[in-house]
Order: C-alpha cells, then structure tokens, then sequence
C-alpha cells in the first residue's frame, strides 16, 4: 500500500503518542515504513525485535521504556504487650495509658499492640478478657483489623538498603601457569542480615517519631527484663519475639493496578530513631521542624526477591487481622472497590493480592461502603460525561 505524506497534513504525534501506541492504520504503516527504512527498525515491532535476533546496524532501537510506578511500601504491626498492667511497670511507657482515645498516645498504642485491640484467633492467641487479664480498648484513629502501620507507610519519604543477591563463588589455587578455575559455591539468595533506612515525612504532633521510640525503648526493657516488661505469654512460653516486623516492597504497573515485582524482608527489628538531632537548637531558625523528617533504621534478617511465597504472606498476613479476607468470606461480607472509587475509598481499604493476575485489590467493609454512598453516585454521574 502507498502513503501520500500529503495525506496527513499538518498533523504532529508526540513521542508519548508513539509509545503508547495511540496510532493506527495507515499512520502506523507511514511510520514503519520510514523509519525501517532509515534506522533499521519499526515502531510497532521494536520490542519484539530486539528478542528475536542481533542489532547489526547498532542503531538504538526505540523500546518502550520501563514505565512502573514505585508502588508501596507495607510494615507489618508488631504484637507488643502493652496491656495496662505491663505499662504500668516503668514510668516511661505511662503515656500511652491515657484515656483519650483520640490521642496520638492512645493510637500508638493501638497500632503496636493489636491485641490489646481485639483476639488474635487467627494468629492462635486465646480471648484476653475471658479469664478477666484486661478489657480492649479503642481508638477512632486506627483500623484494629488492618494489618499495617498505615501512619508509617502512608509518610515513606524513602527507604533504601535493600541488598543484591549474589551467587557465591569457588576460586581453585592458581596452577603453574598461573591458570584458576571457578565454580558456584552457594546459593544465590541473601540470608544475612542488612540494615534498612527509612525516612518519613514530617507531622503535626510528631506521631511517628512516638511510635518508633516507644516501640524501640519496649523492646530494650522485655530484652533486659531489669524493669519487670513481660511479652504476652505465648511469646515467653514459645521463646517467640513479639517485636519483630515485616516490610513488603510493592512495584506497581503503570496503572497503578497490577504488581510488577515484589519483595519483603525475613524479619525486621527497628533499632534507631534519630531523636537526638531534634533537640539540636538554632535561634535563627524559627521553623526548624517544618521540613525535617523521622530517620528509622531497621536490622533485618534475610530477604525474598520476586517470589510468589510473597503474595501469599502478604494475604496471610491482611487475613490474620481481617478474617473477613479470607477467600470462603471475600465475596460475600466485604466489597470490592473498582479504580473509578478508589479516591473516595482511600485510607478505608483492605489489599489482597490476586495470585493469579497479580491485581492489587482493594476491599472495603459494606458500612464504609454505604457511609459514602452519595459519593459514589456522584462519581457514577461524573464518569458519564
């Protein structure tokens, strides 16, 4: 088929056009065709190509670039005990008993220490006010049955660290020509441990910088037991800790719909926060902390690259906080929210990970769902023009 260039006149394609493939037809086939011509490659079967056989002509071919979105960044909660009776021991931790439950105390408290929240029967811990040991508490600000530090990961400035795999190898001793041989001498995954670095925005009332240090000063007083803290006793009984974490690492597609890659670290412990440089003084600085962010360090244990044992952990892991997650319950007790209600369902969600399509789903309870119905009909409307 011959294109008359005239044909299209006047007309201008950008380069996003052409890269997201926003051309057809007979522009499609002028655009291969001259650039076949001149550089030895085709738009439309660029990537393709570049698999099938060598470039002889070294011109660059012009490959979609990697388009992927950074994704999320997931911390598990840890199950501290912060029952009244544990806190009551050390005079440091008395903040968090407060009775206001709209408190940044009182949601510290609630984020660390789940149990204090409700049963953990999933995770195979008994009823705590059946024999009478304590009453739960509430707090308006956290979601008991979310499995994730939400006011944490929603303030990731970054979070650096994560180390590469690398395959150990065996040298032999140099022979009489000074000739070596090599072989592989060990697997090609990271058992070891690492240090994490995360960075967190700054907030009114510095909830982040409370949580990690009371989270960080409770792990020292349960390790040295000089101050009389006790984990939950299935902890002490099992030889179990309560402190530990998990930080999953999200790569999400383009869309923002689909997870690309994944990976999560064995265990973690936090083990700094740079308290000290915040009461560092500067007169000349009215505003020192407008713009200063929580530094957190985490020792981790091994790590797991683009495995699917990923996907299932991370379902696990929102099942045992919400077993409404399950895959018996899903469907039938909670609702699913499509992209075009996702702005008016922020912050009241559940993740799930389909194992199969790799869609980051999010559920929400058919309350939250009602309470913002008048907003989805609005968007309903709005989509139609």
């Amino acid at each position: 088929m011959t294109i008359d260039i005239a044909q299209i006149g006047d007309s201008t394609f950008s380069i996003n056009d052409i890269l997201k493939d926003n051309y057809s037809g007979p522009i499609r086939e002028m655009l291969d065709s001259l650039t076949k011509v001149k550089h030895g490659f085709t738009l439309s079967e660029s990537m393709t190509n570049t698999f099938r056989g060598p470039n002889i002509i070294s011109n660059t071919p012009m490959l979609k670039p990697n388009t992927n979105l950074p994704g999320y960044v997931f911390t598990v909660r840890p199950d501290l005990n912060f029952s009244r009776a544990n806190l009551k021991i050390d005079r440091k931790m008395s903040p968090l008993l407060t009775d206001n439950a709209n408190s940044i105390m009182r949601a510290i408290r609630c984020i660390l220490a789940p149990q204090c929240m409700m049963p953990m029967y999933q995770a195979g811990f008994p009823d705590r006010t059946s024999r009478g040991q304590m009453t739960y508490i509430n707090c308006p600000l956290v979601d008991k049955n979310y499995p994730f530090i939400a006011v944490s990961d929603n303030n990731v400035k970054t979070l650096t660290g994560w180390p590469s795999n690398r395959l150990g190898i065996r040298n032999t001793p140099a022979g009489i020509l000074k000739e070596v041989h090599i072989m592989a001498d060990g697997p090609a995954t990271y058992k070891g441990d690492f240090s994490l670095n995360m960075s967190l925005n700054s907030m009114k009332g510095n909830p982040l910088m409370y949580l990690y240090y009371y989270w960080i000063l409770y792990i020292g007083m349960v390790y040295t037991q000089s101050y009389g803290l006790m984990p939950w006793p299935e902890y002490l009984s099992n030889g179990r800790m309560d402190y530990t974490t998990r930080i999953y690492r999200l790569i999400m597609d383009e869309t923002k719909t689909y997870v690309t890659e994944t990976a999560m670290t064995g265990y973690a412990i936090p083990v700094s926060i740079d308290i000290g440089p915040y009461f560092d003084y500067q007169a000349d600085n009215y505003r020192p902390y407008v713009e200063r962010t929580t530094e957190v360090e985490f020792a981790c244990s091994g790590v797991e690259y683009l495995d699917e044992i990923i996907i299932k952990q991370f379902n696990r892991t929102v099942e045992i906080f919400q077993p409404l997650m399950g895959d018996k319950y899903r469907k039938h007790y909670l609702q699913k929210v499509d992209k075009k209600y996702q702005k008016i369902m922020n912050n009241k969600v559940y993740p799930w990970i389909h194992p199969i399509s790799r869609e980051l789903e999010w559920w929400c309870k058919p309350a939250d769902w009602k309470e913002s119905s008048k907003l989805i009909q609005l968007a309903d409307i709005s989509n139609v023009f």
